[in-house]
């Protein structure tokens, strides 16, 4: 947000906002659990006498074996080693770019 007012004007009004946010979060809350409970009734409804899949969904087209083909695995361990290294550098810091340590604007 554009502010042009400082001191205790405009901390009030970044104060404000913050409490409507909160109350429309909170005003959300009781649709959200609602919603909540329903999928769980669904799911134990379900999961009642045992979840059956479909012979095609437990078979599917997958490699036997656990075979799978070389540049996806190429690709998750260059993954975990960038997530490691971002990780360990500690630069995972609100505001912070993962490898250049550099605050991202605003």
């Amino acid at each position: 947000m554009d502010r042009t007012e400082s001191g205790t004007t405009g901390r009030l009004e970044d104060a404000a906002e913050g409490v409507i946010e909160v109350g429309r979060f909170l005003g959300d809350a009781p649709k959200l659990l609602a919603r909540g409970a329903l999928l769980v009734e669904q799911l134990d409804e379900i999961t009642l006498d045992g979840l059956v899949l479909a012979p095609d969904t437990v078979n599917g087209d997958r490699p036997r074996g656990g075979a799978t083909h070389p540049l996806n695995t190429a690709a998750l361990w260059i993954i975990a080693a960038l997530l490691a290294c971002c990780l360990f550098d500690g630069a995972l810091a609100v505001g912070d770019h993962c490898f250049t340590q550099t605050p991202i604007s605003a």
